[in-house]
């Protein structure tokens, strides 16, 4: 059988936004755009085959994207508001470097037996894709980018000093 499951670890984002809004009494509308800058984080791909289990984390370098949302807020007394939006980030990264951390078969970590080439790429787009001759050196190979776009609803609370 084969599973898998990928997702994103910690990511963090800086994101510079412009709000516009209806500043209604009883009821606000808001719409939020900006630029979404990833400073942190990193996705972690798990893969299950037969008897063949792995781990891999991969690094990014820091991103661009946009960011957008569009809510609405409540106002539930003189200092606290209650909001609900919509929103998301649309987003490229480019791949930095992809570790191995996990690898078994039936049961039995194969990593002790793999040198650092085997378990570390190191991508670029200034080199040649090639293993390296240094089995403690990582392997190196041309940048890549993947998809790390995301869409979500918020809830919350909001305190007025």
């Amino acid at each position: 059988y084969t599973s898998g499951n990928t997702y994103a670890k910690m990511p963090v984002y800086v994101i510079p936004a412009v709000v516009l809004q209806t500043g209604g009494e009883n009821l606000n509308v808001y719409s939020r755009l900006g630029v979404a800058v990833n400073v942190a984080g990193k996705a972690i791909i798990e893969e299950k085959i037969a008897i063949k289990e792995t781990v891999q984390e991969v690094s990014f370098r820091t991103g661009v994207g946009f960011q957008g949302a569009l809510g609405v807020s409540v106002p539930a007394g003189k200092r606290l508001s209650i909001y609900l939006e919509a929103n998301g980030i649309s987003m490229n990264q480019d791949v930095k470097r992809i570790e191995l951390t996990k690898y078994t078969i039936s049961g039995v970590d194969q990593l002790p037996s793999m040198s650092t080439s085997e378990k570390v790429i190191e991508y670029d787009n200034s080199v040649t894709a090639t293993l390296t001759s240094d089995p403690d050196q990582p392997s190196k190979n041309n940048s890549f980018s993947m998809p790390f776009s995301n869409i979500g609803i918020t809830a919350g609370v909001v305190f007025k000093l």
